[in-house]
């Protein structure tokens, strides 16, 4: 790689992460909002860096006005988990790959959940293959990962008051390197 993974999660959480998330909120909002949560509740410096970048898909190929009138996935979950798994830990790679995963089996499983989910996200949903049959849901209850994908979604879906402080984002960043693969600590 001929930049730091570190300068890379950096250069796209700050430039791309100014695109508007959900109301008010932009991406770099939600993704720390999402980490400080994580590191609120004392989670290890991996499931941070997984909360910090779940979206991360979102920002790496879409264009800025791909969710306006949007008939199909962008399937940002594996697009993130692909980017991550050649620089971080594969937990955190694994866990973003299983968080829209979270949320199609909290609509199967949790009464109301689904009414509770704004237009976009419903839209999402459908396009993401809607609430899980009996069979996905016993396969994904098995994961390893299970309880830490309903983690980031339990985090994602936490209303954010007000912006978030971007000098949050050097601090994460410092926490993902605790998380980066050996190959790449040497780039940071």
């Amino acid at each position: 790689m001929s930049t730091c993974a570190i300068c890379e999660l950096h250069d796209i959480l700050l430039k791309q992460g100014k695109r508007t998330y959900a109301d008010s909120v932009t991406h770099l909002d939600h993704a720390l909002h999402c980490a400080t949560l994580a590191e609120r509740e004392g989670s290890p410096a991996w499931l941070v860096t997984a909360a910090l970048t779940h979206d991360i898909g979102h920002l790496i190929h879409a264009p800025e006005n791909f969710y306006e009138g949007r008939v199909e996935d962008d399937n940002h979950e594996r697009v993130g988990a692909y980017w991550l798994r050649a620089r971080f830990d594969a937990r955190v790679a694994d866990t973003v790959a299983a968080h829209v995963e979270a949320k199609r089996y909290l609509c199967s499983t949790e009464p109301g959940y689904m009414r509770a989910l704004s237009p976009g996200c419903r839209l999402s949903l459908t396009l993401q293959g809607g609430p899980m049959c009996s069979a996905e849901i016993h396969q994904f209850e098995q994961s390893p990962l299970f309880k830490d994908a309903l983690r980031i979604r339990r985090w994602e879906e936490r209303p954010l008051k007000r912006p978030m402080d971007p000098a949050l984002l050097e601090h994460f960043l410092e926490t993902a390197r605790l998380a980066l693969l050996p190959s790449q600590r040497g780039w940071t």
